[in-house]
């Protein structure tokens, strides 16, 4: 009943539109109110998904509009309501603009987050291919879908002469690129958590956190069974419906789970307590690295190579030159400001760092060092005491 028009789609237009919209936007102000609580400032993919807001709510707006013309109902009972058939379709394309800005939006979004918060060199090379090819879609389908006609206002009269485009091609291949380029943003960090060292619990809680976008690429593929309704059509005010609808629950779904992989620590709060084991892997190359689990600071512990600790010393040392306690090849790091990141990728993870210095002790001096261990991100205070 969904994927084909239906007597009662107006009124769901309507309401989808609001309630989705209204969460939506809900979603977003605890986010950066939950932002700024906690980190002190808002990063490049809040910005993003700001953006992806006000684009869904235009969609909406523009969406919601087009019913009172008569959008949702068979061409008769548009002319019978003193509806306006001509306005309807005029506001239907007005849609197809925002439904791909706020697409785009929404994969730069969780790019921009998976590029703050995993520092390794080659996942941030291939965020930013995907973001290359997330923008080039944006910007080349937004052209598209505004100028499909020629004359423009073709598109929503066609007693106007001119031409327009192959339309099935442009639908589908906007269809088809949409969901690929979807899949390979989500699967995109699904390594980097295998290879976490936390707890079972822990880990599976952070696949389901950053699962939520295959929703989006499910709304995206159940919108994809109603693009053939618009294709063969002589009532496009009835037929475009449900395609409409599907494209408005896709854009909400994004945003929505745009702010709620960014609503971690809050989620985090609502998993079972038996699952948040402080006990970390036992195996792997990871095992240096100590344990972890939800709901710690992030700590990390230096020493000296002489083998004295610093409690026993009576210094702090900074860290420096990481080296990797398994027999391989060392891993790097790369020095990152304070001002990309001051979070832990999951927010309250506790991790142990025993390191190696080659620093000497003279003199004082105080300063604040971020660690990077395979894309666990441990914030440290050192002070080190000279005499």
């Amino acid at each position: 009943m969904i994927f084909v028009a239906y007597a009662e789609e107006q009124r769901d237009l309507q309401w989808v539109t609001v309630t989705l919209t209204t969460i939506a936007t809900l979603l977003l102000s605890w986010r950066i109110a939950t932002t700024i609580r906690y980190r002190g400032w808002l990063g490049l993919e809040d910005a993003f998904v700001i953006a992806a807001d006000f684009s869904l709510i235009l969609l909406a707006v523009f969406i919601y509009k087009s019913t009172t013309y008569g959008f949702g109902l068979h061409l008769v009972d548009v002319k019978r309501t003193g509806g306006d058939v001509k306005k309807a379709l005029q506001l239907f394309w007005l849609t197809q603009p925002f439904y791909t800005l706020t697409n785009g939006f929404n994969k730069m979004a969780f790019l921009a987050l998976y590029y703050r918060v995993f520092p390794m060199q080659r996942f941030r090379q291939a965020c930013m291919v995907l973001m290359a090819i997330s923008v080039g879609w944006t910007v080349s389908y937004l052209f598209v879908c505004i100028f499909q006609c020629t004359p423009v206002p073709r598109v929503y009269d066609r007693t106007i002469p001119g031409t327009c485009i192959n339309f099935t091609w442009h639908r589908w291949s906007n269809a088809v690129l949409n969901l690929i380029t979807d899949l390979s943003i989500f699967i995109l960090p699904m390594p980097v958590i295998f290879r976490l060292n936390m707890s079972v619990g822990s880990r599976i809680g952070l696949v389901v956190l950053f699962s939520m976008g295959f929703f989006i690429c499910l709304t995206t593929a159940l919108r994809m069974a109603t693009l053939h309704l618009t294709l063969r059509t002589k009532e496009p005010t009835w037929d475009s419906a449900p395609t409409n609808l599907w494209s408005f629950i896709e854009a909400a779904t994004g945003v929505i789970c745009a702010c709620l992989i960014s609503l971690r620590k809050s989620i985090g709060a609502l998993w079972p307590n038996k699952w948040r084991s402080h006990k970390g892997t036992s195996s792997g190359p990871y095992q240096q690295y100590g344990n972890s689990g939800l709901g710690r600071r992030c700590v990390a512990v230096s020493r000296p190579r002489n083998g004295t600790t610093p409690e026993k010393s009576g210094s702090m040392y900074p860290l420096g030159n990481v080296k990797s306690a398994v027999k391989r090849r060392p891993d790097t790091y790369p020095s990152i400001s304070p001002s990309e990141s001051q979070e832990c990728i999951i927010e309250g993870l506790k991790t142990a760092a025993l390191v190696t210095t080659n620093r000497r002790s003279s003199g004082s001096e105080s300063g604040s060092g971020d660690l990077v261990l395979q894309g666990i991100k441990v914030i440290t205070d050192v002070e080190v005491l000279r005499e």
